[in-house]
This record gives C-alpha cells, structure tokens and sequence, in this order.
C-alpha cells in the first residue's frame, strides 16, 4: 500500500494554516479533519477552525452534527 500523506494540525487553527504535510505511520491509512462549530455566528461565512491528522480508519460524522465544539 503507497505512504499516505495528510495535512496535520494537532491544535484547533484556520484551515488556511495548517498545511504542514505529514508522513503517516503504515497503521494510519486516511487523513481525518475535524472541524470546531463557530456557535456565535450563522450564516457561517469565512475561514473554518481545524484540526487534522492521519488516522486509521474512517469513522462516519454524526449527521445531526454541523460540526464540533470540542473534540471528538
């Protein structure tokens, strides 16, 4: 299987910041996001909170969710 490689921010920031690539270990095969709820404000307009990584499997989003407020 080729080396995955993922954008990784370990810390909540814009996504237009985080853009360090990373070499995923062999366990780690997609990249996940997860994206923080700006609960203040809607219509939602401007740059998204992130934080991305590899992981090791893809796990569906709740779709009742828009969103998260903390991590999950």
């Amino acid at each position: 299987m080729p080396e995955v490689l993922c954008y990784t921010c370990l810390e909540p920031m814009s996504t237009s910041l985080c853009m360090t690539i990373s070499n995923c270990s062999t366990d780690d095969v997609v990249c996940k996001t997860v994206m923080y709820s700006r609960e203040e404000v809607y219509p939602f307009v401007g740059d998204s909170t992130v934080i991305k990584s590899c992981a090791p499997k893809c796990i569906p989003s709740d779709v009742d969710d828009i969103g998260s407020s903390r991590p999950t």
